[in-house]
C-alpha cells in the first residue's frame, strides 16, 4: 500500500509538531542562544511555584538577553523578576496565525495585588495584533513616542505550548495617574482630576474605564464660559468614568449604553462600519491604554452631560479664564 504525496506531507508535518512539543520549554530556549537570561529566570521560577508550563498549555513571550539588559532588568531582585515574568506568560496557546490586525486581549499569569487591581481579582491582560508582517505585543507602554514590543521570532513549539521571542521586556501596566502624568496628550486631564480630588478614587477603585479627553479637547472646554472650579467640573469628570467594568475595545461589539459615575448619565460605545471602536459615535485617538485597575480610552472631545442631568455653572463675570 502506498501513501499519496498529500498524506505523506500531512504526516510529516504532524510528526514534526509532535517531536517539537516533546522538547521541554527550557531545552527549547537553550537552543535559541539569545535568551539565556529569561531561561535562567524561568528555571528558578519553576522551583518556587507549582506551575510548570511543561504540563499545561502556555504562551511565553521571551525577551532577548539584549532586551533585558537594555531594560536594566538583569540584576533586579528575584521576586520582582518573577512578577515581570508572570506578565510574559499566558495559560493558553496563541500561535502567530491566530493573530489579526484587530487587537485581541489575553489574560496573563500576573494577578499579584501589588500590580493588579481588576474586578474579582482578575489577571492583568496584554494585547496582540499584527501590523503588516509584524506581530505587536501591547503591554503597559502608554507613550506614543515609545516603540512597541515586536515579536522577532514566533511559534517555537515546546512541551504543550509555544514561545515567541520579543525585542523588549513587557511593562506591567501602571496606575492611571502615572499614565496621565507621563502621557503627552492627557496631562491637562491628569492635573484637573488631581485638583478635583478624584484621582485617588480613579487610581484605587477596581475596574475603571476612563474616557480621557486630550489636552486639546480640555483646553478648548476651559476657554468657554464654564466655571473652571472643581465643584463645577467634578460632574463633568465623572461623566467620563465607568466603575466596575473594564471596557477594552474588544468589548465594543455592539451599540450599548453604560452608566457613568455621574448619576443618571450614560455613554454610548459602538463600532463603525469598518470595525473601529467608537465612543459617542466618535473615534478613539488612543486605544486600550492598559492600567493597573482598568483601561483608558483616549478621545478628542468632552462628553458633555445632558442638560436635564447636569448643567455646569457659568464662570463669574470677574473671573479670569483658566
Amino acid at each position: 500500500m502506498f501513501l499519496n504525496s498529500n498524506y505523506l506531507f500531512a504526516f510529516t508535518i504532524f510528526l514534526g509538531s509532535c517531536l517539537a512539543q516533546s522538547v521541554s520549554i527550557i531545552d527549547a530556549l537553550k537552543k535559541e542562544g539569545s535568551v539565556s537570561i529569561i531561561t535562567s529566570i524561568l528555571e528558578k521560577r519553576f522551583k518556587s511555584v507549582s506551575f510548570d508550563p511543561n504540563n499545561v498549555p502556555y504562551t511565553l513571550f521571551a525577551p532577548t538577553d539584549e532586551a533585558i539588559r537594555n531594560a536594566g532588568a538583569e540584576n533586579l531582585p528575584e521576586n520582582l523578576l518573577f512578577s515581570i515574568l508572570d506578565y510574559h506568560l499566558l495559560n493558553e496557546v496563541v500561535l502567530s496565525k491566530n493573530i489579526t490586525n484587530y487587537i485581541q486581549l489575553y489574560p496573563t499569569m500576573q494577578r499579584d495585588i501589588k500590580y493588579v487591581n481588576l474586578p474579582g481579582g482578575g489577571p492583568q491582560v496584554l494585547g496582540l495584533f499584527s501590523s503588516g508582517s509584524n506581530v505587536i505585543v501591547k503591554d503597559g507602554i502608554f507613550d506614543p513616542s515609545e516603540a512597541p514590543v515586536h515579536v522577532t521570532k514566533a511559534d517555537i513549539l515546546a512541551a504543550k505550548g509555544v514561545i515567541h521571542i520579543v525585542d523588549k521586556v513587557l511593562k506591567i501596566p501602571p496606575r492611571i495617574s502615572t499614565i496621565l502624568e507621563g502621557s503627552q496628550i492627557f496631562t491637562v486631564l491628569g492635573k484637573e482630576l488631581n485638583a478635583s480630588n478624584l484621582l485617588p478614587l480613579i487610581d484605587c477603585e477596581p475596574g475603571i474605564t476612563l474616557f480621557a479627553p486630550s489636552n486639546t479637547a480640555f483646553t478648548e472646554l476651559l476657554k468657554t464660559n464654564i466655571d473652571p472650579t472643581p465643584s463645577s467640573l467634578i460632574p463633568v469628570f465623572k461623566n467620563h468614568v465607568i466603575s466596575g467594568q473594564v471596557l477594552y475595545s474588544t468589548k465594543f461589539t455592539e451599540s450599548k449604553y453604560y452608566d457613568t459615575l455621574l448619576s443618571g448619565s450614560k455613554v454610548l460605545v459602538s463600532r463603525s462600519g469598518t470595525g473601529s471602536p467608537l465612543i459617542q459615535n466618535q473615534p478613539l485617538i488612543a486605544q486600550d491604554l492598559l492600567a493597573e485597575n482598568g483601561v483608558i480610552q483616549g478621545i478628542n472631545f468632552i462628553i458633555v452631560p445632558d442638560k436635564n442631568i447636569y448643567t455646569p455653572r457659568e464662570k463669574p463675570a470677574d473671573s479670569p479664564k483658566k
